[in-house]
């Protein structure tokens, strides 16, 4: 049978990171010039950025064949067919003045 460890056997090693300040950050400061160069190739990487955005939101449009305009045709005309139909019962049943 295994021996239990007793509190006097345990030991723990506890190390606290050293805080750093973020307000000394100068890496920030480097990375910009004040020649404008980097604030150039910026914004030539935000208009590069949104116009992929834009060209990968594109609808997405398929040409009808000859079969789906054949249906479209037929729909449509059984729908005028309908709509006449309708308004000659609608004429029918309307009382004369």
């Amino acid at each position: 049978m295994p021996a239990r460890l007793s509190a006097e056997r345990i030991k723990v090693n506890t190390v606290i990171a050293p805080t750093t300040s973020r307000t000394n950050n100068t890496s920030l400061s480097l990375i910009r010039r004040i020649d404008g160069r980097e604030a150039l190739l910026d914004r030539i990487a935000l208009r590069l950025g949104t116009a992929l955005v834009a060209w990968s939101r594109r609808p997405y449009v398929v040409a009808p064949n000859r079969e789906e305009l054949t249906l479209r045709r037929e729909q449509h005309e059984a729908r005028l067919q309908r709509e006449a139909y309708a308004q000659q019962q609608y004429h029918l049943l309307i009382p004369r003045r």
